[in-house]
């Protein structure tokens, strides 16, 4: 059912989704540290792990349909 509507962009739609949110937590919010902007640096930080958690998200997900569906 859910296979047959496949697109195909899901499998770099992931690691996007983690990488971004790696590399937003450990550049973005240590340059912004750095230079003392503190208001940047807490959005980025939360950025960053909507990013890394989404990814997860996505990751257990896709993992437990095709698992159980």
């Amino acid at each position: 059912m859910i296979g047959e509507f496949y697109s195909g962009y899901f499998n770099f739609a992931v690691p996007l989704w983690l990488l971004t949110g790696w590399f937003i937590l450990r550049l973005d919010v240590k340059k912004y540290e750095d230079a003392g902007l503190r208001k940047e640096m807490k959005v980025s930080r939360i950025l960053g792990w909507l990013n890394l958690v989404v990814g997860a998200l996505l990751l257990i997900g896709a993992w437990v349909i095709r698992i159980f569906v």
